[in-house]
C-alpha cells in the first residue's frame, strides 16, 4: 500500500512537471513581448490627429498613457486627460548604454512642454524585450549602474520626471537585479513606473519588491489571447465560462496575492483589437492562422459593417467577418472596465496606447468620466453630473458599432501581427502577458489552470 502510493505520487508528479513544460514553452515561448509586438505590427501609423481638448479641472486618479514613436502629430493628443505620457521608446545595449535615442532627443522639449502646461508628467520607456541583453544589464553592477546614469542624464537634461522601466520576459535568475536597478534608477530621478505582465508564467518579477521601489506597477493586462492563439477577448474584465480564469480580475486579485499594494497598481487597457481567420463563428473559435491587430479606432469602424456582438463574461465586443472573429473594446467596454479599476481603489488606469484612437474627443470625454475625481462639493450627489452620466452604451459611447451598446442577450478570450497599408496597424502586445494555454487538449485544462493559479515567487 505505501509502495503504491509513493508510486502514485511520483507519477503524478511526473505528469505535472510535464503539464508544466508544456505550458511554459510552445504557444508562450514563441509569443512576442507585448509592446514589443505592437513595435512590429506598427498599429495605426498616420491617423491624422484631432486638436487636444481641454478637460474639466479636478483632481484624477492616475491617467497612463503611452506614447509610440511611430504616431504622427503628437503635440495634438490630449494631454489635458493624462497624469502621465510615457515616451515609447528606448532600448539598451549589453553594457547598458541606451539606444535608438535620436526619438526621444527630437521630440523631448517640445513633449515636456506640452505636458507640463497642462499638468502632466512626462516619462521616458525604456524597453529590452530579449533575455540576453536583460541578462547583461541586469545580472552586471557596472552595466547596471551604466544604464541608470545614462537613463538618468536623457530625463533629467530634458526636464521630463522619470523612467518607464518595460523589460518584458525578464528571466527568472534576474528577479532581484530588477528590483535593485529599479531602486538604483528611482535615486536618480523623480519617479520610476514598472511595467508588468497579466501572468508572470515565470515567477520573474517580485510583485511586492517591485512595488516598494517604484512609483508605480503599469500592469498590462492585455494580450490574453495572442496573434498565435485562438480567437477570444484581449483584454477580458471577467474570467470563466468560456474563457478560463485568466482575466483583469484575476490578474488584480494576483497582484494582491504577491504583495503589490492598491496604491502602487495601474491597470492598463488594451486600445486595440485582433482579427482571427476563423471558419465560423463559434465561441470558443478555432483559428485558421494568425490574428492582425487593429486600433480602437479601425476595429470599430470596421465592426459597423457587420452585426454587433457582445460577450458578457469578457465584457468585450466582436464580430463575425468575412476574414472570421474580430474582438475588441469599444468606448463602452473600455468604460466599463476603466471604471472597474478606478472602483477597485487602485492607483489607477492606463492606455496602450495613445492615438489608436484618432484623438477622438469621445474617448477622452470618456477618460474623464471615468478619471476625474468628484469635488468635495459633489459628495451629496456621487453618481449624477460628470462623474456618472450613466450612459455607457450610447452612440457618442460607441462609434460605429451598429448599435451603440450593449445587448440584453449577448452571444456565447495577445500583440503582434501583420500590418498593411490600408489599416496601417501598430504593435500589439506580450508573450509574458500572454495567457492562452497551450492546445493539450480539454482533460488537461483543470490540471494546467492548478498548476498555473499560483507562479514560483
Amino acid at each position: 500500500m505505501v509502495y503504491n502510493l509513493t508510486l502514485h505520487t511520483v507519477i503524478t508528479g511526473f505528469l505535472m512537471l510535464v503539464l508544466l513544460g508544456l505550458l511554459q514553452s510552445s504557444a508562450f515561448a514563441t509569443a512576442l513581448p507585448t509592446h514589443a509586438r505592437h513595435m512590429n505590427e506598427q498599429l495605426g501609423a498616420g491617423q491624422p490627429m484631432a486638436p487636444a481638448l481641454a478637460s474639466p479641472a479636478g483632481e484624477r486618479v492616475t491617467s497612463y498613457g503611452f506614447l509610440p514613436y511611430w504616431i504622427s502629430d503628437p503635440m495634438t493628443l490630449d494631454y489635458d486627460s493624462l497624469t502621465h505620457v510615457a515616451y515609447f521608446r528606448v532600448g539598451l545595449n549589453g553594457s547598458g548604454t541606451p539606444t535608438e535615442t535620436s526619438g526621444w532627443n527630437a521630440i523631448a522639449d517640445d513633449l515636456v512642454d506640452a505636458a507640463h502646461a497642462v499638468g502632466t508628467k512626462v516619462h521616458l520607456t525604456v524597453a529590452v524585450f530579449d533575455e540576453s541583453t536583460q541578462n547583461s544589464v541586469l545580472g552586471n553592477a557596472t552595466n547596471r549602474a551604466n544604464a541608470v546614469s545614462a537613463l538618468a542624464s536623457l530625463v533629467n537634461d530634458a526636464g521630463a520626471d522619470g523612467v518607464n522601466v518595460d523589460f518584458e520576459g525578464t528571466p527568472y535568475g534576474q528577479k532581484d537585479n530588477l528590483v535593485a536597478f529599479v531602486t538604483a534608477l528611482k535615486a536618480e530621478v523623480d519617479e520610476v513606473y514598472v511595467d508588468t505582465p497579466a501572468v508572470d508564467w515565470s515567477g520573474a518579477y517580485d510583485y511586492s519588491a517591485l512595488s516598494a521601489a517604484s512609483d508605480g506597477l503599469f500592469v498590462m493586462a492585455y494580450d490574453y489571447h495572442w496573434g498565435g492563439g485562438d480567437p477570444g477577448p484581449v483584454g477580458p474584465l471577467y474570467g470563466g465560462y468560456l474563457w478560463g480564469d485568466y482575466a483583469m480580475d484575476w490578474t488584480l486579485e494576483d497582484y494582491r496575492y504577491w504583495g503589490a499594494t492598491d496604491d502602487k497598481i495601474v491597470l492598463g487597457v488594451p486600445m486595440y483589437g485582433r482579427e482571427w481567420p476563423a471558419a465560423s463563428d463559434a465561441v470558443p473559435g478555432t483559428a485558421t492562422g494568425d490574428a492582425t491587430s487593429i486600433t480602437v479606432e479601425n476595429a470599430i469602424s470596421r465592426a459597423a459593417d457587420y452585426p454587433y456582438r457582445f460577450d458578457d463574461t469578457s465584457q468585450t465586443a466582436w464580430a463575425f467577418t468575412e476574414v472570421g472573429q474580430l474582438w475588441y473594446d469599444n468606448y463602452a467596454t473600455l468604460e466599463t472596465k476603466l471604471t472597474w479599476g478606478v472602483d477597485q481603489g487602485i492607483q489607477g488606469v492606463g492606455y496602450w496606447a495613445l492615438g489608436y484612437d484618432g484623438n477622438d474627443p469621445a474617448f477622452w470625454e470618456m477618460v474623464d468620466r471615468v478619471t476625474l475625481l468628484p469635488s468635495p462639493d459633489d459628495t451629496d450627489e456621487p453618481d449624477t453630473g460628470d462623474v456618472d452620466t450613466g450612459d455607457v452604451d450610447t452612440g457618442d459611447m460607441d462609434t460605429g458599432t451598429g448599435n451603440g451598446g450593449m445587448p440584453d442577450s449577448p452571444p456565447t478570450r495577445d500583440s503582434e501581427d501583420d500590418a498593411s497599408a490600408d489599416d496601417a496597424e501598430k504593435p500589439g502586445g506580450c508573450g509574458c502577458a500572454t495567457t492562452t494555454p497551450p492546445r493539450v487538449g480539454w482533460l488537461a485544462l483543470p490540471l494546467l489552470g492548478l498548476l498555473a493559479s499560483r507562479r514560483r515567487r
